[in-house]
Parts: C-alpha cells; sequence; structure tokens
C-alpha cells in the first residue's frame, strides 16, 4: 500500500508538472497570438495612413468620364487632354473665360493601353484647388439641371422632347482602395435616396442619418 500511495503521488506531480508546462505553453501561445494581433492592428493603421496621404495627394485631382478617343495611335498621341477639359469648362459649364482663369498643372489618360471597347476617363491635377471646387460643383449643376427638367418633363401630359442627360461625368480621384469602397457603398446611397432618405457619401463613409462603412453598410437595411 505505500508503494501504491508513493506511485500514485508520483504520477499526480508527473501530471500537474505536465499540467503546469501545458498551461505555460498555452499562455506563451496566447502572448504570441495577442503580439500578432497587435502587430497586424498596427500594420492595417499604418496602412490606412498611407491610404490617407495618397488621398491628400489627389485632393486636387478629379475625373472626368465620356470624353470619346481617337481612333488612331497617331491621333490618340497628339491628343491634348488640357485643352479637351478646358473647351469643356467653357463651353458646357459655362465658366467665363476658362483658358485664362483655370490653371491645370496636367491631365492625361488614366491606363497605358487603348481598348476600342472601352473609352479610359482623364484624369486632371489642377494648380488651384478652388478651380477644382468650381469644376466639380458647375458639372453637378448641370447633373441636377438635368434631373430636375427630367422629372418636369415626366411629370407633364403630351409629348415632349426629353433632356439630354450630360454626356461628361466628373467624379473625385481616390486610392483604388477607396474608389473600391465607395463603389461598395454607392448601391445603398442610391437606395436610400429613392426611398426618400437624405444620404450623401463622404471620402469612405456612407451617411444616412447616420455613419456607415463597408463593414457595417448591411445593417442599414438597403441591401
Amino acid at each position: 500500500m505505500e508503494t501504491s500511495k508513493a506511485f500514485d503521488s508520483q504520477i499526480s506531480d508527473d501530471l500537474q508538472t505536465k499540467q503546469n508546462e501545458l498551461e505555460k505553453s498555452l499562455k506563451a501561445e496566447r502572448d504570441r497570438v495577442s503580439k500578432l494581433q497587435q502587430d497586424i492592428n498596427s500594420l492595417k493603421s499604418v496602412s490606412e495612413d498611407v491610404t490617407y496621404l495618397k488621398s491628400r495627394s489627389m485632393r486636387d485631382n478629379l475625373l472626368f468620364f465620356g470624353f470619346d478617343e481617337c481612333k488612331t495611335p497617331q491621333e490618340r498621341n497628339a491628343e491634348n487632354c488640357t485643352d479637351l477639359i478646358l473647351d469643356y469648362c467653357k463651353e458646357t459649364l459655362k465658366i467665363p473665360d476658362a483658358q485664362a482663369a483655370i490653371k491645370i498643372e496636367r491631365a492625361h489618360r488614366l491606363g497605358y493601353r487603348y481598348d476600342r471597347n472601352k473609352t479610359r476617363p482623364i484624369v486632371v491635377k489642377f494648380n488651384h484647388y478652388p478651380d477644382k471646387v468650381l469644376v466639380k460643383q458647375k458639372a453637378h449643376e448641370a447633373l441636377q439641371s438635368f434631373l430636375s427638367a427630367k422629372n418636369a418633363s415626366s411629370n407633364q401630359t403630351g409629348a415632349s422632347a426629353s433632356p439630354t442627360r450630360p454626356k461628361i461625368r466628373v467624379s473625385e480621384k481616390f486610392p483604388k482602395i477607396i474608389q473600391d469602397r465607395r463603389k461598395a457603398l454607392i448601391p445603398i446611397l442610391v437606395k436610400a435616396k429613392e426611398g426618400g432618405k437624405k444620404a450623401y457619401l463622404s471620402y469612405d463613409k456612407l451617411y444616412i442619418n447616420t455613419m456607415y462603412t463597408v463593414e457595417n453598410v448591411a445593417s442599414a437595411g438597403y441591401s
């Protein structure tokens, strides 16, 4: 019996030792996972900071969609995107003396390869932020004028000519990750507005009474 008790005691001590070792190993693993999570969070924070800085560097930029592309390589190489934009500002947006008033640092087609089935947008960097704001505002007013005329036309009885939608569309220029987030939020924005809600998109956030992101926008109830 004494031998048996000693044996049982030894087994109990061995089990306790192994349990302690396992607990130490488990704690070390938990600490390692926690450290990895902290590192991941730090990397995410750095990534968001880099994205924000990229966005800030694009604050003077606008994208213009809808300008037809030339058919031959020679014509495309000779294309002057700055003149295209300034003519659009003068003739369509009715900005007085646009060629002299608006300063463009550079303007070019976005993307290197021409595709006859697609029309590449033109990215424009303005020398002065107020010029960018003015052009964006005038383009927005042109779109709102079309929408108002369209609504008025649809409410009228009898045949009437439908207003022509502006061919050129203007939007902000963002890094791709922000563009992807906005793209995911836009359908919800449209549905909310169709439902009579006051909604707007700011950077990568959607506001419908409260703020939504791509992570929680499903809770808005418009999916």
